[in-house]
């Protein structure tokens, strides 16, 4: 917002907003402009979140040690605007003294703090919090408390902007202080819908009238210039780089962000078809390497002299199982189906289709290569067994 923005704003704000004072010190005048009412408002700050903070003054009452009283002030703040309103969220009523009863009142009501002590034992931290204040005063004159509190104050301020010292109860500058207080503001008396610009979102106002904007994702600057919500820009080494709102890409030439649902539904096809022709291969590489593996093993092994066994001895017993049949009849290699261990490996009990009950051997050599003189041994035993079994059957 520049300048004359801010000044207009400034002057707006001044006239939808009285603050009923006596203090000689306050301007009635800018320039050459006049500003309607009694006096005027300082803001301290405009923030596009719809927040304005304000400098507010206390209210104080005071006596002297004989029980009279010898100043007092209040304020009270009119809101001309049905676009501004106090926030109930960011500021605090703020009571401080020992013999101090003071009072807000807004159109819908009004409620109150009492504060009371005779001495500073056991004193703490501490405050009264509500909305609104316009009225201060005292029980008992400050008689009780008249050696370190003769006066009490109340006022509404940011939450964060004031912290309770007991010092304060006796420092009579305390009443000159001021603190910020936050407005909550809104514009116009459109809906969202209406009001929405390019690259900008739009979200009803708390208040009773009026809406909020503010940049869409991706951008910053003003929402409510018409084209002002720009891509967020970050230098780098000799150029920079801005960001945009998932789905858009940045056109350098417009400073703006534009769409790419095209491009990046091509990229993602494009990136899906190589991963998954990627992986085919993978898949085909790794179904080749076992293929080979499960041939060496075979062959290692003595798979082709027992296939040389078996086919020169026409109805043996012997039958060659795959890993996936031996799974089948051992129900998965399971261990209540292990009936033995023994120097070449685990003994397995394994039943085939036919309900013929068979022992089968799970070689689990550590070695990949077998001396070839072992595994002759191997296969004569294997052979033995064989023969054996045919002549008993």
């Amino acid at each position: 917002m520049g300048l004359l923005g801010f000044l207009l704003m400034q002057f707006l704000l001044t006239a939808a907003l009285g603050l009923n004072t006596t203090d000689p010190s306050c301007e009635t005048k800018c320039g050459n402009l006049s500003v309607p009412g009694e006096g005027n408002i300082d803001v301290v700050d405009i923030s596009l979140n719809g927040e304005i903070r304000i400098t507010n003054l206390m209210g104080y009452e005071c006596y002297n040690e004989s029980g009279s009283k010898t100043d007092k002030w209040t304020n009270s703040f009119t809101i001309g605007s049905p676009q501004y309103s106090f926030s109930h969220t960011k500021n605090r009523f703020w009571v401080v003294g020992c013999d101090t009863t003071a009072f807000f009142e807004t159109e819908r009501g009004a409620s109150g703090c009492i504060s009371y002590c005779t001495n500073l034992q056991g004193m703490e931290n501490g405050s009264c919090s509500g909305n609104f204040s316009t009225n201060i005063g005292t029980y008992y004159n400050y008689n009780n408390s008249k050696e370190f509190n003769l006066c009490g104050y109340m006022f509404v301020a940011e939450d964060s902007q004031y912290n309770f010292s007991i010092s304060d109860l006796n420092d009579t500058k305390l009443r000159h202080r001021t603190f910020p207080i936050v407005l909550d503001w809104s514009v116009g008396n459109q809906t969202c819908e209406q009001a929405k610009t390019r690259n900008s979102q739009c979200n009803n106002s708390n208040n009773r009238v009026g809406y909020l904007c503010q940049c869409s994702t991706g951008y910053q600057g003003n929402p409510y210039v018409v084209g002002d919500a720009k891509a967020q820009c970050n230098n780098t080494q000799g150029d920079y780089d801005c960001l945009c709102p998932e789905g858009q890409r940045f056109n350098r030439s417009a400073t703006t962000c534009d769409g790419m649902f095209r491009s990046v539904g091509f990229l993602i096809l494009w990136q899906q078809i190589l991963v998954f022709d990627a992986g085919s291969s993978t898949r085909k590489k790794l179904r080749k390497k076992v293929a080979e593996f499960k041939r060496r093993m075979f062959e290692h092994n003595g798979g082709p002299l027992l296939q040389q066994h078996i086919s020169s001895h026409p109805g043996n017993t012997f039958r060659i199982f795959t890993q996936e049949d031996l799974a089948k009849v051992t129900a998965g290699f399971a261990d209540d189906q292990i009936i033995g261990r023994g120097g070449h490996g685990v003994v397995y009990l394994g039943r085939l289709e036919d309900d013929a009950a068979v022992a089968e051997f799970l070689f689990c050599y550590k070695h990949l290569f077998l001396l070839l003189v072992r595994l002759t041994k191997l296969l004569f035993n294997l052979f033995l067994l064989s023969s054996t079994l045919e002549g008993n059957g």
